[in-house]
């Protein structure tokens, strides 16, 4: 048993909570229409899709374009850089040391984009699997994470590109319904191959079905 808030911008009220079962109450939020919808789908992912989004994975970016030396401009006795992508004068706070020409917003908007492909999403679960293992409780269990980018690449096209434990496809997405995440069956070992699988975000609970 749990207690959920209906509308989760407010506090917790009489009006705004009810009682779900443990496994409702995610982080990515279930609402009935979405509980109903697991429970009665009958879609399929398209394998051409999972076939395309399988290459795109697999595909390298492109190099980035090389850009000319930092052009400084003096105004005020304060020295501004020109960003050579956005093209706008900002001061030298405003750019990373070693991201040479190109200021910090940009970069950040680089990043976003890129863990917008399946590609950068694959990479990005990667990173935070490894991440996860090296925190000290977990360190200290002697859990470890073993699991690649290939390993992941095969996974999702092992699933057919639909969640686990739903069929439920699992779409490249940021903020929509059924984000796709990575899930430990075991929560006492750490991130393999051979221990993990894909499932929608919405089943990613402190218990599971």
């Amino acid at each position: 048993l749990s207690v959920e808030r209906l509308n989760d911008d407010e506090d917790y009220t009489v009006d705004n909570t009810a009682a779900s079962a443990l496994e409702f109450n995610t982080r990515a939020g279930w609402k009935v229409a979405k509980a109903k919808y697991a429970a009665t789908h009958t879609d399929s992912v398209d394998n051409a899709t999972v076939k395309a989004n399988v290459r795109e994975a697999l595909s390298k970016p492109t190099k980035r374009k090389h850009y000319g030396r930092m052009q400084q401009n003096e105004e005020g006795g304060v020295t501004l850089i020109r960003c050579s992508v956005c093209c706008v004068w900002k001061l030298r706070d405003d750019f990373y040391e070693d991201a040479g020409t190109t200021c910090n917003a940009c970069v950040s908007d680089r990043a976003k984009l890129y863990f917008t492909t399946w590609r950068g999403a694959f990479k990005g679960l990667v990173g935070s699997a490894t991440h996860s293992c090296k925190t000290p409780t977990r360190a200290a269990r002697g859990l470890v994470c073993e699991i690649t980018f290939e390993d992941l690449v095969d996974m999702y096209r092992e699933q057919c590109g639909a969640c686990a434990h739903s069929d439920i496809d699992i779409p490249l997405t940021t903020n929509g319904d059924w984000k796709v995440s990575l899930e430990k069956r075991d929560v006492n070992i750490g991130y393999s191959r051979h221990t993990c699988c894909f499932i929608a975000q919405e089943f990613q609970g402190s218990d599971h079905p």
